[in-house]
């Protein structure tokens, strides 16, 4: 998971607002809306580093994939 702090900077030494940058940064790459435990946030790095997708689009595909399957079924 590419460090946040890191790619804000990079963006403001290419001369966009720091504020701006931020923002972009949350929206591209999922900090902004995905609020995880640490423990879920780690899993999901890990998946998006390998599958070479956003942090944001693991936990869509899997918010997707679990409203198309529905809860699972307990017993009885």
């Amino acid at each position: 998971m590419p460090d946040r702090a890191a790619l804000v900077a990079e963006l403001v030494a290419a001369g966009m607002p720091r504020a701006a940058a931020a923002d972009y940064v949350d929206q591209r790459h999922g900090w902004a809306d995905i609020r995880l435990r640490p423990y879920y946030r780690r899993i999901a790095a890990a998946r998006a580093e390998a599958e070479g997708r956003t942090i944001h689009e693991v936990v869509s595909s899997a918010i997707e994939e679990y409203c198309a399957r529905g809860p699972a079924k307990g017993p009885g």
